[in-house]
């Protein structure tokens, strides 16, 4: 992944929109598209000034330091924010399959609901017809 991949990816994850982090930088809207090798110390300096949240060893890198929080735990795994650069599509996914479960459970425990009511209704009407 190149660095403006990973600088888009930065800004998407701290919902910051490009042209507000191009303005900030007094760089044009197409700054970000045209980066080809890398960034200057200048804009890097900028960068950590206006943008502390964005890592900069990761962006000009790739190389990611473990955060300490935690975004969610995912059965047997934790992924932890820092994981989050990267991940953003399988984040979204995941959350959309929990969503999708939940709807599911919730259905399922009304049709339970449904059942356990109709076996009532039909052990009281059973002890009618014994007396």
């Amino acid at each position: 992944m190149e660095i403006k991949e990973r600088l888009k990816k930065m800004l998407e994850l701290h919902e910051i929109r490009q042209s507000d982090f191009c303005r900030r930088l007094k760089v044009s809207s197409g700054y970000i598209s045209a980066m080809r090798d890398g960034i200057s110390f200048e804009k890097l300096s900028l960068i950590a000034k206006y943008y502390p949240e964005i890592d900069l060893r990761c962006l000009l890198t790739g190389v990611i330091e473990p955060a300490s929080d935690t975004v969610y735990q995912k059965s047997y795994r934790r992924v932890y924010l820092y994981e989050s650069y990267l991940n953003l599509e399988e984040l979204h996914r995941d959350w959309k399959e929990h969503l999708a479960m939940q709807k599911e459970i919730e259905s399922l425990k009304q049709t339970i609901e449904k059942q356990e009511k109709t076996i009532a209704r039909l052990k009281a009407k059973n002890k009618k017809v014994k007396k």
